[in-house]
């Protein structure tokens, strides 16, 4: 592995360590969204909302168009990314409802962090 490899992958590891990027990322997996959709339904300010999604872009994860002075963005599933991979395993296996709740519960303090973790484990673990 050379320098620009780790460089990019200490990139995209920064990317997914924010609490509020993998909420946005989980919810997306539900389908496309504006910015203004996801601030309101994860309750999270929309420069915040604006300024982590644009950072998920930059990395490759998302796509991003305007239409009708709304900017909206949807999941990059064309990606050479194993996490894009991974993140269409989690949408496959789950219904859109059941992802943005779970986006929302993201966004709980810490201690409930392990209540997520239950609720994911329960739902899609294999049987």
């Amino acid at each position: 592995m050379n320098n620009l490899e780790i460089i990019k992958l200490e990139h995209v590891f920064k990317t997914l360590g924010n609490r509020k990027r993998l909420a946005l990322l989980v919810y997306l997996l539900g389908g496309e969204s504006s910015i203004n959709q996801m601030s309101k339904a994860l309750n999270i300010p929309y420069k915040t909302a604006d300024r982590n999604l644009l950072q998920l872009q930059e990395s490759g994860f998302l796509n991003k168009h305007t239409s009708y002075n709304q900017t909206f963005f949807s999941i990059n599933y064309s990606a050479k990314n194993e996490y894009v991979l991974l993140l269409n395993i989690i949408r496959k296996s789950a219904r859109e409802d059941d992802l943005k709740e779970l986006a929302k519960s993201m966004l709980t303090t810490a201690r409930n962090m392990n209540k997520v973790y239950r609720h994911i484990k329960a739902k899609y673990s294999p049987m």
